[in-house]
């Protein structure tokens, strides 16, 4: 018998945001705190070139940490989770099978701009499945591999088929619905909007000396801004949405 199978890139966006974010206000308070205690002239440049190089460091870092391939196996009496990092070395695999009795909550979740179903056992263990964004991990599933959400549909038909309590499909909110994941976007909303008007100054004169070709700074930085709007209006909407739904009836 076929067993229904899912694989995907999971890309844990609010890991890499949110750390990138910490890295980048470190640099910042490390830059400050030099600023105002070291008065050698060099000294201090050492010191600002080396909080950059660090930071990029830990860029490089946590990009690489930040792409997980996830599989996901329907079995006759439960679901099987391997996952392991797309760029070995970067983190540690993970194996589960999870038996249907012990599903307690299966819920369909939107991160950021990506589609997530996520299971929650009774034990409290939580896992997330990510829809692609382009194609399977292997292409030659590309035929094969189900619509995240009837993949989840035939997990729940699958649950109930086995005889355990019935687990439908509920709406639910992810990391980026929540108080901690709203202010995460706050802060790169405010980092944007530095950033744009900082190239914006720079555009009318005040400190580039020579115009960017192809218009890439005003691509990039005065875009951003609009695009992390976008992300917050969508991410509070998700949220307004989902706690009505599930709001008891007077």
């Amino acid at each position: 018998m076929n067993q229904p199978t899912y694989e995907s890139v999971f890309r844990r966006k609010e890991f890499a945001i949110v750390t990138l974010l910490l890295l980048v206000l470190g640099m910042f308070g490390a830059i400050a705190l030099a600023v105002i205690f070291i008065e050698d002239g060099n000294d201090l440049l050492q010191v600002i070139l080396g909080s950059i190089g660090l930071v990029l460091v830990g860029m490089i870092a946590v990009l690489l940490a930040t792409f997980r391939i996830y599989r996901w196996t329907i079995e006759a009496a439960g679901l099987r989770i391997e996952e392991r990092q797309k760029i070995p070395l970067t983190g540690f695999p993970r194996r589960a099978f999870v038996a249907f009795a012990d599903i307690a909550a299966l819920r369909n979740l939107e991160s950021g701009f990506d589609g997530v179903i996520e299971i929650v056992t009774r034990d409290g263990n939580v896992y997330r499945l990510m829809r692609p964004s382009s194609v399977p991990v292997r292409a030659k599933e590309a035929e094969t591999l189900p619509d995240l959400q009837a993949f989840a549909a035939s997990l729940s038909q699958a649950i109930a088929a086995a005889g355990a309590s019935p687990v439908p499909v509920t709406e639910g909110l992810s990391f980026w619905n929540r108080g901690a994941g709203l202010s995460a976007i706050a802060g790169f909303m405010v980092l944007s909007i530095l950033l744009a008007g900082a190239t914006l100054w720079a555009l009318l004169g005040g400190g580039l000396p020579y115009r960017p070709r192809g218009g890439e700074a005003i691509a990039i930085f005065l875009a951003l801004p609009f695009g992390v709007g976008y992300l917050l209006h969508r991410s509070l909407k998700r949220r307004r949405r989902v706690l009505s739904a599930n709001r008891p009836l007077p």
